[in-house]
């Protein structure tokens, strides 16, 4: 029997993660979210208990419960992420993965992941943890993303890409095949990604160009 998942986020993106567990038949137990003005609420008569730090809902993970993160900001992802990692040596992390989302049968696929509809995955890729693929991106096959990648709607990646960790790539971008995206890197929507690029850089297009390093 599934566990019923604790959603940490109850604002846009927690409603759509709602909506894909709920199509895979998950029970949501609640959101926990910290605006003010969204505790005692109800989203799809799914109820908001409290605040993202209350010790007695946190610690029903495990035993009672399973969670996902639905914070699209990468800071806040990281406070509750690490808020749990203080609690529980494996926090107990399920995928969103919508029914409509294509994934070839070998592939391998980490925790906290958010796969939307219209998504294609191909065969032999590995999606670490944490990461966001937005509807209709397609990723080829050979593909390597490390924790907390971000993939932008209607992105096509072409086969053998790596993207290292807190990359976001934003909507209809195409990264040509055997590319390497460095750790932190923003590429804006639209462009075309043809050469590695080198970490914690932002590239826009048209034309592509190189940006301030993002660690500044």
């Amino acid at each position: 029997m599934k566990k019923p998942i604790l959603i940490f986020g109850a604002q846009h993106r927690g409603k759509a993660i709602a909506e894909i567990l709920q199509s895979n038949n998950f029970m949501i137990y609640g959101f926990l979210d910290d605006h003010p003005k969204l505790q005692g609420q109800q989203i799809y008569h799914i109820p908001i208990l409290g605040k993202t730090n209350e010790v007695s809902l946190v610690g029903l993970l495990n035993a009672e419960c399973r969670a996902f993160i639905a914070f699209e900001d990468l800071a806040s992802y990281k406070v509750i992420w690490d808020g749990l990692t203080q609690r529980y040596m494996e926090p107990p992390l399920v995928n969103a993965i919508h029914p409509q989302a294509i994934l070839a049968q070998h592939i391998e696929i980490g925790l906290g992941n958010a796969i939307f509809a219209g998504a294609q995955i191909g065969a032999d890729s590995i999606i670490h943890s944490h990461c966001t693929i937005e509807s209709n991106a397609v990723l080829g096959e050979d593909l390597l993303l490390y924790d907390h990648v971000q993939i932008g709607v209607a992105t096509i990646i072409q086969p053998n890409v790596t993207i290292h960790k807190e990359s976001k790539i934003e909507a209809n971008v195409i990264i040509k095949a055997h590319v390497t995206i460095g750790e932190g890197c923003h590429i804006t929507a639209g462009s075309i990604i043809e050469k590695d690029i080198p970490p914690h850089t932002k590239v826009t297009n048209p034309p592509i160009r190189y940006l301030v390093d993002t660690t500044h």
